[in-house]
Order: structure tokens, then sequence, then C-alpha cells
């Protein structure tokens, strides 16, 4: 048995054609199961790798200071208080 989207290929020797058309159908679900699974994986690892970054500090997009009551932004390179950020008033970012 042949699953023609995939190419991919099953066989089975019994003596009972039934049972090798049977045990070839079971394989072949199997193994096109188990590929599409993993391309699902690998779709599913590309899209958190590219929505959560490296993890290193220069994906940092703002630093919260609560001792100098500072917020800076890094990709604009703004300064605001964090007590205003804190009321809401993110416009000062931007």
């Amino acid at each position: 048995m042949r699953h023609i989207p995939t190419g991919i290929e099953a066989k089975a020797s019994t003596k009972s054609q039934y049972r090798n058309k049977v045990l070839a159908r079971e394989v072949l679900e199997a193994r096109v199961s188990t590929l599409q699974k993993s391309e699902d994986k690998i779709k599913i690892d590309r899209e958190r790798k590219n929505q959560v970054g490296s993890g290193m500090r220069g994906d940092k997009i703002r630093t919260y200071r609560q001792r100098d009551n500072i917020v800076n932004d890094h990709k604009t390179g703004r300064k605001a208080s964090l007590s205003s950020i804190q009321e809401g008033k993110l416009e000062l970012l931007w």
C-alpha cells in the first residue's frame, strides 16, 4: 500500500490477502500519523522560537527600575517615570 501525497509505503506478508491489506493499512496510518505529528511539532517550535526570541539580553523591550522610578523603552530609546506608566500613560514611551 502507498500513501500517494507523501509516498510512504507499507507492506505485509501473511497467507491472507485481506489480512495483508489490514496490516499494511495499520502500518501506513501509523507512519503517516508520525510524519504529520513531527511536521506539526517542527512548525510549532519554529513559531515559538520566533515569538520568544533567543532569551538573551538584546531581546529586552523595556527595563523597569522601581528604585529610580524609571521605565526605559529600548526600542524607542525613551524614558518615562514608572508611576505615570502604572497610571496607564503609555503614550509617554511612544
